[in-house]
């Protein structure tokens, strides 16, 4: 029952004001996140249109198991 116990009690402890650190640190972070994924999903939408416009895409995209992101790179390579 002991062992219950320290298992199911609260094993991190940090006070309210590292908490809101922590919180608002963690905002900031997203905020530099968003763009970079936003930029991402352009990126993949370049590549898809590129593969697609290669005379050897269906091809590779034809290959069992190669799908929407293994074709693009093994026609690259």
């Amino acid at each position: 029952m002991e062992i219950y116990q320290k298992l199911h009690s609260p094993q991190l402890k940090a006070s309210p004001v590292v908490a809101r650190t922590k919180a608002r640190f963690m905002l900031a972070i997203l905020s530099q996140l968003e763009p970079l994924l936003e930029q991402i999903k352009e990126y993949d939408k370049e590549i898809e249109r590129l593969f697609n416009l290669h005379s050897d895409s269906r091809l590779f995209g034809n290959l069992p198991g190669a799908g929407s992101w293994l074709a693009p790179r093994l026609l690259a390579e």
